[in-house]
């Protein structure tokens, strides 16, 4: 399935590349890791975060083939979410990107994830 964005200039294609339901274990796991070019959007839901919880979404990319994954981005969450459908904004790449999420305190909980590319 793919969703259709159509604006004055140009018509793009939404494919589903990865979802899930993450179950926190307290290490950094990984949410996404997408080798190729494209560019990459996403939603990780945080609705089950209460008081007390700490998550951590790292982004990373490789720009080269031969290197390793840099961080670019990190955005530590606390607490219930008033707006708990987090969106991960569009990023091109033409080697790799990688997503992470850590939930450092609390209870440990299920996040339920979903990335797309553009074509």
């Amino acid at each position: 399935m793919s969703v259709v964005i159509t604006g004055a200039k140009e018509t793009k294609r939404l494919k589903p590349i990865k979802g899930g339901n993450l179950q926190a274990d307290g290490t950094e796991q990984t949410l996404l890791e997408f080798e190729g070019i494209a560019k990459i959007v996403g939603y990780v839901d945080l609705s089950a975060m209460t008081v007390g919880d700490t998550v951590i979404i790292r982004q990373y990319m490789k720009i080269a083939e031969d290197a390793d994954y840099k961080k670019y981005a990190e955005e530590a969450l606390a607490d219930i979410q008033p707006e708990p459908l987090l969106y991960i904004t569009p990023k091109e790449t033409d080697v790799a990107i990688l997503v992470t999420l850590q939930q450092t305190t609390g209870t440990l909980k299920r996040y339920p994830h979903n990335f797309m590319r553009e074509d």
